[in-house]
């Protein structure tokens, strides 16, 4: 023992029976504690704090030999059954059941701020009557009651924290649930403003509202009752006893509990350290480096698809946990939900809500931001889980946050060369630009919007894109970029998520935004030119998730198909789809996906369908279709295509279906090299590849936007290039259509 002098004394928790003259038993509240050996039994009615160890054992010493009196009396303290605290003091049994010591009550000052005096007067008083030294002036730890975690006074008292280094804890009594915690400690936890940017986004109705009312975004009255009031502030004081005991780190340790007192739940909430932070961190750091300047050195293998086989998810081979995002109150996401109901038992969706800025302060933007923007599906529950919070963190990343993203202030004339100009990305026509004004009073879905044209000496910000075809910098508007950034007001031109992508590595998120563009331009090809190509046989691909999908959809009453709309860039892009065979309105569905591997395309472009489907689900009780569309577009395609009547929905019969085993595996073996040879089959097509780096380090999954001119956008940009040329190219077409000859449906999701 440390202290020979130090008197004894069992811990106030314990019951101790000797029950033979050399056996002693010990109990606690959870655990009990055998001991053989006369000095173990000839010791324990001794320890009643008022001998050290010597005087113990000096006792002893006529009946037990003193090596073993001092070997019992060391195991008796190891085993943690000896008090270091008074009995009689407060907190002192509840002390030693912890493992704390009582000493630093005393000695430790604790401040308590409120900003209503019964509610700090109440929790001084439980605190004094736990032995816990008050403070008015400087403490050691200062505890802060607050009825929002955004009162505006936390903001100061972080920064005082965080100059001088000292822990404070957050309580929120108020409310159901109440709030413990966190227990913030400069240097080693999340600050508070790390905390604040969290909640501040997850209050979507609430900014909407301030911006409405032109004022301070409204909170909501603290409910609860002086029960959860009670709760909480025990909680708290319990966290107090055990930090000031010396348990680092507390449970609360940068950590929120969040306490019920309705049905008695409570649940923790871990709030994440931003390393961007402007108040604990360092803001330069904003953005990442994806380390991929032709591919990067540690190869990830491609997932491959064996005929019969399931893939692998994308984020399973990179071991990432997902679920750790997810946080009503601290999480990049709030919640996922599953997607629309379906009747089909193998179709599987997923909704992610998280925050997303509104590009208009209209209702049903914000009602679109509640109900969540990132999709997901597949093929079981958990694939679709995964696919809405992987979208979720990729349109996250995306987002301007005001000043931390690298800009250039410059015109596309004074940039010159280095400029990507917009009207190269977007690929609006001259008959577009002209009629857009008209076009954009008349729209029915926010995808077909026509951008104004840039003026070559307006002075905009500009986002440093590398080349991955000559590795080197040049600039492309912030506004093309990132989603909320001011200058989309101006309409020169709009962030979508063309391209994006967030993966386990950098070389997987490169490849699947490269792969998504050759997707949409092929799918814009085959689309407003409305090509006849051949089917794809699903049967032969031997997946029995694929034969068991077509035989419930057409229980169901639907025909499902597909065709290989695949261009000329080598890479599989499938078109998955789906019509009523019971009534006139067929309910046209459809779905696309692309891969390396043409199994995964496949399964893509189904489980994309099965999002679609959600659309037309629903029956009325006449037994009509009842639509959940998303846009006036969409809902006319719904009501009035038919097979019939657009004839290239359907596989062209002249040509022979493409079987598995017609489609070629990819001749690459990881995702660099599958990258360095897509962006080499780009630059035979005379095209360029460009990365912009989204990466957040307070996520730390890496997220790509690539960026390829002159690759079509499947939403409506007609200007000439690829839609004209590829077809004839090809041999599909004789000769190019005429822009006024395009198919006058758009794609709308």
């Amino acid at each position: 023992m440390e202290d020979s002098g130090r008197p004894l004394l069992w811990r106030g928790d314990c019951v101790v029976e000797v029950v033979e003259p050399d056996q002693l038993l010990v109990l606690s509240e959870d655990r009990y504690r055998l001991f053989n050996g006369r000095a173990f039994a000839a010791a324990a009615p001794l320890l009643d704090g008022t001998r050290g160890l010597d005087e113990v054992c000096a006792v002893l010493a006529d009946r037990v030999p003193l090596a073993e009196s001092y070997f019992a009396l060391g195991e008796l303290g190891r085993s943690g059954l000896l008090s270091r605290n008074d009995p009689d003091g407060p907190a002192g049994a509840w002390c030693d059941a912890a493992g704390l010591d009582q000493a630093g009550l005393r000695a430790t000052r604790v401040r308590v701020l409120a900003g209503r005096s019964e509610e700090a007067e109440a929790f001084e008083e439980a605190l004094a009557r736990s032995g816990v030294a008050i403070a008015d002036g400087e403490a050691d730890l200062s505890v802060v009651l607050v009825d929002d975690i955004l009162d505006p006074r936390l903001e100061a008292i972080n920064a005082a924290r965080l100059a001088d280094g000292r822990p404070w804890l957050v309580v929120k009594p108020a409310g159901r649930p109440g709030w413990v915690g966190p227990l913030f400690a400069p240097g080693d936890t999340a600050c508070w403003a790390c905390l604040a940017h969290r909640v501040r986004e997850a209050r979507q109705a609430e900014t909407w509202i301030g911006r409405l009312r032109r004022g301070p975004a409204p909170t909501a009255p603290p409910s609860g009752t002086a029960t959860t009031r009670d709760l909480c502030r025990q909680i708290a004081v319990a966290e107090v006893l055990s930090w000031i005991g010396g348990r680092r780190p507390g449970r609360l340790f940068g950590r929120i509990l969040t306490v019920d007192a309705a049905d008695l739940s409570t649940r923790l909430h871990e709030v994440v350290r931003r390393p961007q932070c402007k108040a604990c961190g360092t803001p330069d750091l904003a953005c990442g480096t994806l380390d991929l300047a032709c591919g990067t050195p540690v190869p990830h293998p491609l997932a491959r698809t064996a005929p019969g086989g399931e893939p692998t998810a994308l984020w399973e081979p990179d071991g990432a946990d997902l679920d750790r995002f997810v946080d009503e109150i601290t999480g990049v996401v709030q919640r996922v939900e599953p997607g629309l109901e379906s009747p089909n038992p193998l179709v599987h969706t997923a909704i992610a809500v998280h925050f997303f800025p509104m590009f208009k302060d209209d209702l049903k933007v914000l009602q679109r931001n509640l109900i969540g923007r990132g999709g997901g599906k597949g093929r079981t529950p958990a694939q679709a889980r995964c696919g809405a919070i992987g979208e979720a963190l990729e349109r996250h990343a995306g987002i301007w946050q005001g000043d931390v993203e690298p800009v250039l202030r410059s015109s596309a004339r004074r940039l010159g060369a280095a400029a990507l100009h917009p009207s190269a990305c977007l690929l609006f026509s001259d008959a577009q630009l002209e009629g857009r004004r008209a076009w954009n009073r008349a729209l029915r879905s926010p995808h077909q919007v026509v951008t104004e044209p840039l003026d070559p000496d307006d002075e905009i910000d500009w986002t440093p894109a590398r080349s991955l075809t000559h590795d080197e910098i040049r600039y492309l508007p912030a506004a093309y970029c990132w989603y909320g950034h001011p200058e989309l007001a101006r309409m020169i031109c709009l962030a979508d998520s063309n391209g994006c992508a967030a993966a386990g590595a950098p070389d997987r998120a490169v490849l699947a935004g490269l792969v998504e563009l050759i997707e949409r331009d092929a799918v814009a090809i085959w689309w407003y030119n409305r090509l006849s190509r051949p089917a794809v046989d699903l049967a032969s691909f031997g997946d029995p998730y694929i034969d068991d999908l077509c035989r419930r959809y057409r229980d169901l009453g639907r025909e499902i198909w597909a065709i290989d709309v695949g261009a000329d860039l080598g890479v599989p892009v499938i078109v998955a789809l789906s019509a009523r065979t019971d009534r006139a309105a067929e309910d046209v569905i459809f779905g696309f996906g692309a891969s390396l591997d043409a199994p995964r395309a496949v399964l893509r472009a189904l489980t994309e369908l099965n999002q679609s489907y959600g659309f037309v689900s629903a029956t009325e009780a006449e037994g009509r279709t009842q639509y959940r569309a998303e846009n006036a577009e969409m809902l006319d395609w719904l009501r009035s295509a038919t097979r019939a009547s657009q004839p290239y929905l359907v596989p062209d019969p002249a040509l022979p279906p493409r079987r598995a085993a017609d489609f070629p595996a990819p001749p690459w073996e990881d995702a660099g090299a599958a990258v360095r040879g897509l962006v080499a089959r780009l630059g035979e097509a005379g095209l360029e590849a460009f990365l912009v780096d989204q990466t957040r380090p307070d996520i730390g999954l890496p997220v790509a936007r690539v960026v390829v001119p002159g690759l079509r956008h499947m939403w409506r940009r007609l200007a000439p290039g690829r839609l004209y040329d590829v077809p004839v190219a090809l041999g599909w077409l004789d000769a190019p259509r005429a822009e006024a000859d395009l198919n006058p449906y758009s794609i709308f999701i």
